[in-house]
C-alpha cells in the first residue's frame, strides 16, 4: 500500500489496482501515453452525502476505516463526473 499525502488530505491507492507508471498509463489501442488522474479530498470540506460511492463504488470506497480513491478503477470520464457532481467540492482533481 502506497501512501500518497496532498495539501487536502492523505488518500492511500488501492493495494490492487495500480496503473503500469505512477506518473502515467500506456492507452493500448492508441499507443499513446497520457497522464493519469489524480483525485483528492478535504476532509474537513466533506459532508459525506456519499454521491461519490453510489456513483462510482470501484472508485470511491471505505475500506479498513479509510477513504480510498482509485481513479484507474473507471473510465476518465465517469470519475470526472462524479468529481463534478460532489455537492461540497471536497473532490478535486489534479492532472
Amino acid at each position: 500500500m502506497n501512501a500518497r499525502r496532498s495539501d487536502a488530505a492523505s488518500v492511500r491507492e488501492h493495494p490492487d489496482k495500480k496503473p503500469p507508471n505512477a506518473a502515467a498509463r500506456l492507452n493500448h489501442q492508441a499507443g499513446e501515453t497520457t497522464m493519469a488522474l489524480k483525485v483528492t479530498w478535504d476532509k474537513d470540506v466533506c459532508i459525506h452525502s456519499a454521491n461519490c460511492v453510489k456513483t462510482l463504488p470501484q472508485v470511491f470506497k471505505v475500506e479498513q476505516g479509510k477513504f480510498v480513491i482509485d481513479p484507474s478503477a473507471a473510465d476518465d470520464s465517469l470519475v470526472r463526473a462524479a468529481v463534478a457532481a460532489c455537492p461540497s467540492k471536497a473532490l478535486r482533481l489534479q492532472e
